[in-house]
């Protein structure tokens, strides 16, 4: 049999040679986290009436702030969602327009999509790009995009 830990025995049962026992942790007692009947009745009363001012705030006290505040975005005209297409197809990049107009990058991108022709170089210097690759990542990438394809997953 082990010899019994320090601390408040809570239960013991001779037939299975069982025992429960609760081990105060090696810092100060606290309400939050010690259960009330390990607390001391001296400081018990204390800390649950609120004589203890740690762990109360004052009436007055302002709120924490938001976790996730909300961020409040300009609703667009329709004159300046054309001059936002307007810039967008005389080639202005998605983040300038976006902080002009102080939306998010997709909203730009949804709203005002790249010209067809820059569409075009864009997938032309792609092709271009891909003829350089090695075998080794051509194969894998045929192999990403048939793993793509059974998964029904489309870009």
């Amino acid at each position: 049999m082990r010899p019994l830990p320090e601390g408040i025995e809570l239960a013991k049962d001779e037939a299975t040679q069982t025992r429960i026992a609760y081990n105060p942790p090696a810092s100060l007692m606290d309400p939050l986290v010690t259960p009330p009947p390990f607390i001391p009745l001296h400081m018990r009363s204390d800390l649950f009436t609120g004589a203890d001012t740690r762990y109360t705030l004052p009436a007055d006290a302002p709120l924490p702030p938001a976790l996730n505040p909300k961020i409040e975005r300009p609703v667009l005209s329709a004159g300046q969602i054309e001059e936002l297409r307007a810039a967008r197809e005389s080639g202005a990049s998605i983040n300038a327009l976006a902080r002009k107009y102080g939306c998010s990058t997709l909203f730009v991108s949804l709203v005002a999509p790249a010209a067809k022709g820059a569409r075009e170089e864009r997938d032309a210097k792609h092709a271009t790009d891909r003829r350089k690759w090695s075998d080794k990542k051509r194969a894998l990438r045929t192999v990403q995009a048939e793993l793509r394809d059974n998964w029904g997953y489309t870009p």
